[in-house]
């Protein structure tokens, strides 16, 4: 019969176990008081700070760190000595708490390491209450979510813009106008749209092929940037037609705007292969009326824009006038 074994763990000396455990663990552990005096610096700290204990304990931080403001540090502080809970500072709130560094640097712009702290109070043998920082590196972390948030915008800006001119494409461009009509339904301010093409396009793509056709769209993208307001919105409508959707724009100062068009287009210059290819574009212009949709306000721009393209294109044209009944021009009725 096998004798029974009671397996035994070996004594292990406490306070040395609890001290290289703090000496090597793999984050910032930090011991102040309430004038931020260092009383503990572990291991991770000398690392990161370039300050070995020695050097750290009985300095406060604002002697280690003179250039980096400590107010908020002060504060939660003397909260944890006040109250005796735990208090927090959030790396994505505050960053870098301290000027530490990573032992390896990570790629991206990042200088300082991203650090979550947990603030807990302590005692110690005489009995002073102390405040226990511990500090985790969040840079990491960070740098990756803002990566995938960098890589979600790009992605939601290829699904808007239309790839060769770098403008909105037509589903974005009509949607936004779509909600552009319904606030001025609410609010009565004015939207007004500017729906071009450009003139003998397909000349362009007979004459030097479709390539320096692509040279002229992108050209004609560039100039609708340069004469845009910045609460204005330009897209590729389809083909050589783009549209503009002015904010906030009366008839007036539509017809300016569509001038302000069609001359950046005529000083638009595209060379290829050693020719220069002259650029222009007529222009519709159209303002909302009320219970416009999307479609009754393009149906007009298209019909200026067509009226441009009869008047010998290279102009403006705007919709024809609302038509109104004799009652409501003031004339007698019969």
């Amino acid at each position: 019969m096998s004798e029974n074994r009671v397996a035994t763990v070996p004594e292990v000396d406490g306070p040395a176990l609890l001290a290289a455990v703090v000496e090597r663990v793999a984050v910032g552990i930090l011991v102040v008081d309430a004038r931020l005096r260092v009383r503990l610096w572990n291991q991770w700290m000398s690392d990161a700070s370039g300050f070995s204990t020695e050097r750290a304990v009985g300095q406060r931080l604002d002697e280690l760190f003179p250039d980096t403001p400590l107010q908020a540090v002060k504060r939660k502080v003397r909260q944890v000595l006040m109250i005796g809970n735990q208090a927090f500072f959030d790396a994505r709130i505050h960053g870098a708490l301290l000027p530490l560094r990573r032992s390896a640097p990570l790629q991206g712009d990042a200088i300082w390491i991203q650090q979550t702290c947990t603030l807990s109070r302590v005692e110690d043998a005489t009995g002073d209450q102390l405040v226990c920082i511990s500090i985790s590196d969040e840079t990491a972390a960070i740098q990756a979510e803002r990566e995938r948030h960098e890589a979600h915008e790009r992605l939601k800006k290829v699904a808007r813009t239309d790839s060769l001119t770098q403008l909105l494409n037509r589903p974005t461009i009509c949607s936004l106008l779509d909600d552009e009509l319904q606030r001025d339904q609410r609010t009565g301010h004015d939207t007004s749209v500017l729906l071009f093409d450009i003139d003998h396009f397909k000349q362009v793509n007979d004459t030097h092929g479709h390539l320096a056709g692509d040279a002229v769209l992108r050209a004609v993208g560039e100039a609708c940037a340069r004469v845009m307001r910045q609460t204005d919105q330009a897209g590729r409508y389809g083909g050589e037609e783009f549209l503009i959707v002015l904010n906030d724009t009366a008839a007036p100062g539509a017809l300016n705007a569509a001038e302000r068009v069609v001359q950046a287009i005529r000083d638009t210059v595209v060379e290829w292969q050693g020719d220069v290819i002259p650029v222009r574009a007529s222009v519709g212009v159209s303002t909302a009326r009320h219970g416009d949709t999307v479609e009754t306000l393009l149906a007009r721009a298209d019909a200026a824009l067509y009226a441009a393209k009869d008047a010998g294109r290279d102009c403006v044209r705007v919709e024809a006038p609302e038509a109104v009944a004799p009652d409501e021009a003031g004339s007698p009725a019969l």
